[in-house]
């Protein structure tokens, strides 16, 4: 497969992801797309507690869904994956960022790209806000939990109150 044109096969532990291709124009990220063997990935878990003892996260998501549901951490800042290439020199140096999305793909992405603007201290988190909740770590904002099946009443997809 390596010598078909425009594809690579990844390099990681074929065993367990199995054939993995990328295409050739993704070389470069596509250790950060096998993202249970890349070493700069912090899991959900460490990434909660250096949140809790000085680390910045980075929300890279759009600003209506940080202003839905957002990380309820000590210091965290917002800005936009869009907004990335014009604005990365906002960021501290003097500490670690822990990059976040909601699903983990743009943060790996975000953090690569700040990596490569001599930025050492980032480092992308696995999951993103999906993750982060599922494993019970505070947001800010309205959670849409499915109602309890005790009450069948409450089964409508609107936080109590609102119709």
């Amino acid at each position: 497969l390596n010598r078909v044109p425009g594809l690579c096969v990844c390099p990681q532990n074929t065993s367990q992801h199995g054939a993995m291709i990328w295409p050739a124009s993704l070389r470069r990220c596509r250790r950060l797309l096998c993202m249970n063997q890349e070493p700069g990935l912090i899991c959900t878990t460490n990434a909660y507690a250096d949140a809790m003892s000085g680390a910045v996260l980075l929300d890279v998501r759009k600003k209506d869904e940080v202003q839905a549901l957002a990380f309820d951490v000590p210091e965290w800042i917002h800005l936009p994956f869009s907004e990335l290439t014009q604005r990365w020199r906002e960021l501290p140096t003097d500490r670690d960022v822990l990059v976040v999305c909601q699903n983990g793909t743009q943060s790996a992405e975000a953090a690569l790209y700040l990596q490569r603007m001599g930025l050492s201290r980032v480092k992308p988190v696995r999951g993103g806000l999906l993750l982060w909740m599922q494993k019970g770590y505070p947001v800010k904002g309205q959670r849409m939990d499915t109602a309890p099946l005790s009450h069948p009443s409450s089964a409508s997809p609107y936080p109590t109150g609102k119709t």
